[in-house]
C-alpha cells in the first residue's frame, strides 16, 4: 500500500553483542521492498554469559552459582536436580487419634531424594455401635418388610468409642449371606445375600486383592544399558518389570584429554581438541570446552562438555578492516577467503563480484584469532553460452568443467567432482609377445610384486583369484610365452601362430624337408587380406600418430600423399581403436560432438572383439572402433563416451593435421 511504512526486524547477526558491548546486524522489512541496512545491536542483560562456578567445599547445598564471563556479575540459582525430580517420600512416624471417629491423625513422610518432610492426615474413622441392627429408636422409615412395603429406614444408636448418639441406616429386609465368591488379582469377589422374610436378594462385591509378585530376574544396569528386573505373580502369573536407569562412566585416573573443539554441525561429531595443558578452565570462543576420554567400564569413547562456545567479542583496541576479499569456492560449496601470513587480505577499494565478497573483520577479545564477517556476499560465475566443456574423472583427477564468464570475461576451471574414480586392477593373462600384468582397465597404472602398502595387498588379492601360486612367498606373474608356429607361409616368410589364430610376419619355423607339415595343422589358413595388408602398411608410413591426454593427433607426414578418396571409407577413413574404460555393451551408442547439433552413433560392427582382435590381438571387452574421414576431423573432433547411465563420460579429441603443401 502507498501508506506502507517499513517496520524493520533483525534477520542475521553479523557481530553478537554482548552484555557491555554491541553488536551488528542485517534489518529487512517483511514487505520485501526495502533495501536490507546494517545496524547496531544494543548491549543488554540477556547477552550475559553464564558460567557455572565451581565452590568446592564453599557450595550451599541445593544452589549453583553462576558468573558472567563478560562482567563477571554473579547470580545464583536453586538446583535443577532439586526442584525438578519426582519426590519418593517415605513415612517415618505417625500419630494415632485418641478416640478415631472425631478427632484425626498424622502420618509423617520424608523424600528419600531431597528429605523434604510432609505431614498427610489420617481422616476421622466412621461411628460404631454394638447395638444390633433395628434394635435402636427408629426415627425415620419402614423398618420390616412384612408390610409389604419395603422401604429402609434409620434409627438413633450410641458410638461405643465415644459415647455420643449417632444415625444410621437400617434396612427393612432381614439378609442373610447364602453365598460367596472370592476375589482374586485380576478379578472382583462377591457375596450374595436373602431377606428371609420376604426372599429379596443382593450382591455386594469384593474389591480384588493385590498381586503377589515374586523377583524372578535381575539385570544390571551398565554404562550403556538399562538395567531389569523382571516379577511374577505368584496367584495369576502375571508379570511386571522395572527398569534400572544406566550408570555412570567410569572415568580413568589419566589418559583424558580436556580442551576446545568445535562441533561439526552436520554431524553432530567434534573436531581436534586443542589441549588446555595447564590452562584455566574457562569458556572459549575456540569452540566448546569438553573431556574425552574412553571410559575404563564399556571402553566407549566419552565426550563430556564443561561449557559452551562462546560468541567472538570485539577487541576495540584493534583495528577493524572493511572492504573486499577474493573468495574461492570448492566442487562442496566451501568458501576459502585470500589470506597472507595467517591474516585476511582485505582491500578497501573494490566491488562485490563473481570472486569478491565485502567484509567486515575484527579480532576477537577473547581468543585473539581475526573474525571476519560477510556483509554482501560474492556472486556466481555466468558461463558464457556454448563455452562450458566438460572432462570426465580420470582414476586420479576428478571431473571438471572450463568455460568463460561473462561477468569476468575470465576462464574458469570448477571441479564438478570431489575424486577421482579411482583405480580398478583386474589382472592380464600373458601372451604370445607380452608378460601378464595386473593392470588398471582405465589408466596405464600397473601393480608389481614390489607394491607396497594398501597395492601390495591389492596385487596378492588379485593374483590369488587369478589362480597364481605363491613361489618364495611371493606371487610371480608369468611372462610370455611365445610364439607356437605351426605352418609356415609358401616363401617362409611368416608363420601361423596357434595361440593367436594369424600369420606373424618374420616367425617362419625351419622346416626340414625330411619333416612333414603335421597332419593337424593343414586346416589352418591366414586370415590376412594380402591387398588390405598392403593398403594399412602403406597408409601407416605416410602418418605420425601421438594420444596424449586423451587426445589423439593423426599428423600427414610431409610430400605423403594419401589417395584422392574423399569420404569415402573403404579408401581415406582413420580406424580408431579406442577403450576409455567403459565397457564396450555398455557404452551408449548415441555420442555428444563438438560440432553442435551433431551426434556419433557407435555401430554394432564397431563392437565386433572377434573382428577387432584380428587387426588387434590385446583387444579385449572395452575396446571399440571409432571410423572417422579426415574432413569430419579437419579441426579436431571432440566425443563424448559415456555409459547407458551417463555415470561415466569421457572426452576424446581427435585431430588430423593436413601437410598443406601436399593439399591432400
Amino acid at each position: 500500500p502507498e501508506d506502507h511504512v517499513h517496520e524493520y526486524e533483525l534477520t542475521k547477526v553479523l557481530i553478537a553483542p554482548t552484555c557491555q558491548t554491541a553488536g551488528e546486524g542485517v534489518y529487512t522489512c517483511a514487505c520485501g521492498n526495502a533495501e536490507e541496512e546494517i545496524r547496531e545491536i544494543p548491549a543488554s542483560d540477556e547477552y550475559h554469559n553464564w558460567q557455572k562456578l565451581d565452590l568446592a567445599d564453599q557450595a550451599i547445598e541445593g544452589v549453583t552459582v553462576y558468573k558472567c564471563s563478560i562482567c563477571e556479575e554473579i547470580k545464583t540459582e536453586k538446583d535443577e536436580q532439586q526442584t525438578s525430580h519426582e519426590h519418593n517420600y517415605v513415612e517415618f512416624d505417625r500419630e494415632e487419634a485418641e478416640i478415631p471417629c472425631i478427632e484425626e491423625g498424622v502420618i509423617y513422610k520424608e523424600c528419600t531424594v531431597c528429605g523434604d518432610v510432609i505431614e498427610e492426615v489420617i481422616p476421622m474413622s466412621e461411628h460404631e455401635s454394638t447395638t444390633p441392627e433395628g434394635q435402636g429408636r427408629i426415627t425415620s422409615g419402614v423398618v420390616s418388610c412384612s408390610t409389604g412395603n419395603a422401604q429402609d429406614g434409620e434409627e438413633e444408636v450410641t458410638c461405643k468409642n465415644c459415647g455420643r448418639l449417632f444415625t444410621r441406616k437400617v434396612s427393612a429386609h432381614k439378609y442373610v449371606k447364602t453365598a460367596e465368591v472370592a476375589a482374586t488379582c485380576t478379578a472382583e469377589g462377591s457375596t450374595t445375600y436373602k431377606c428371609s422374610v420376604c426372599g429379596d436378594t443382593k450382591v455386594e462385591s469384593i474389591d480384588k486383592i493385590d498381586h503377589d509378585y515374586k523377583l524372578v530376574s535381575s539385570t544390571e544396569a551398565t554404562c550403556t544399558a538399562t538395567g531389569l528386573e523382571l516379577y511374577v505373580c505368584t496367584n495369576c502369573a502375571g508379570t511386571k518389570s522395572t527398569v534400572k536407569k544406566m550408570v555412570d562412566h567410569t572415568k580413568p585416573a589419566g589418559n583424558v584429554k580436556k580442551g576446545y573443539a568445535v562441533k561439526d554441525p552436520k554431524t553432530g561429531k567434534y573436531g581436534d581438541i586443542e589441549e588446555l595443558n595447564g590452562k584455566p578452565e574457562v569458556a572459549s570462543c575456540k569452540g566448546d570446552l569438553i573431556e574425552k576420554y574412553t571410559c575404563e567400564k564399556c571402553e566407549t569413547e566419552i565426550i563430556e562438555v564443561i561449557a559452551k562456545q562462546l560468541d567472538h567479542m570485539v577487541d576495540s583496541s584493534v583495528e577493524v578492516k572493511e572492504g573486499y576479499i577474493k573468495v574461492s569456492v570448492d566442487v562442496a560449496g566451501n568458501e576459502t577467503y585470500e589470506k597472507q601470513n595467517g591474516k585476511y587480505v582485505v582491500e578497501e577499494e573494490g566491488k562485490v563480484a563473481c570472486e569478491h565478497s565485502k567484509v567486515k573483520v575484527y579480532t576477537c577479545l577473547h581468543c585473539g584469532e581475526e573474525v571476519l564477517v560477510e556483509l554482501q556476499e560474492h556472486t556466481s560465475h555466468n558461463p558464457l553460452s556454448g563455452s562450458t566443456v566438460e572432462y570426465g574423472a580420470t582414476c586420479t583427477n576428478p571431473s571438471y568443467k572450463t568455460y568463460t564468464c561473462t561477468l569476468c570475461n575470465q576462464k574458469i576451471t570448477e571441479n564438478t567432482s570431489k575424486e577421482g574414480l579411482g583405480h580398478s586392477y583386474e589382472y592380464v593373462k600373458e601372451t604370445c609377445t607380452t608378460d601378464a600384468k595386473v593392470k588398471c582397465i582405465r589408466c596405464p597404472e600397473e601393480l608389481t610384486s614390489k607394491s607396497t602398502g594398501d597395492d601390495k595387498t591389492k596385487f596378492e588379492e588379485i593374483c590369488k583369484e587369478a589362480g597364481l601360486t605363491l613361489t618364495d612367498g611371493k606371487y610371480v606373474l608369468p611372462t610370455a610365452t611365445g610364439h607356437k608356429i605351426i605352418k609356415n607361409n609358401a616363401d617362409n616368410t611368416a608363420g601361423y601362430c596357434a595361440n593367436e589364430s594369424k600369420w606373424i610376419e618374420g616367425a617362419a619355423i625351419e622346416v626340414k624337408e625330411e619333416e612333414s607339415v603335421p597332419a593337424d595343422t593343414t586346416t589352418y589358413e591366414s586370415n590376412s587380406n594380402a591387398e588390405l595388408d598392403a593398403e594399412l602398411e602403406d597408409r601407416m608410413k605416410k602418418v605420425d600418430i601421438e594420444i596424449k591426454d586423451n587426445v589423439v593427433t593423426i599428423t600427414q607426414k610431409s610430400g605423403q600423399a594419401f589417395s584422392n578418396g574423399g569420404d569415402n571409407h573403404n579408401k581415406n577413413a582413420i580406424g580408431i581403436m579406442l577403450n576409455v574404460g567403459i565397457k564396450a555393451k555398455d557404452l551408449k551408442r548415441s555420442c555428444t560432438t563438438s560440432i553442435e547439433g551433431a551426434k556419433y552413433t557407435i555401430e554394432d560392427n564397431d563392437i565386433n572383439l572377434e573382428e577387432m582382435q584380428k587387426w588387434n590381438p590385446n583387444a579385449d571387452e572395452y575396446s571399440f572402433m571409432v571410423w572417422l574421414t579426415p574432413t569430419e576431423i579437419d579441426d579436431g573432433l571432440s566425443i563424448t563416451f559415456e555409459d547407458s547411465t551417463g555415470y561415466i563420460k569421457v572426452p576424446v579429441t581427435v585431430k588430423f593435421i593436413f601437410d598443406k603443401n601436399n593439399n591432400e
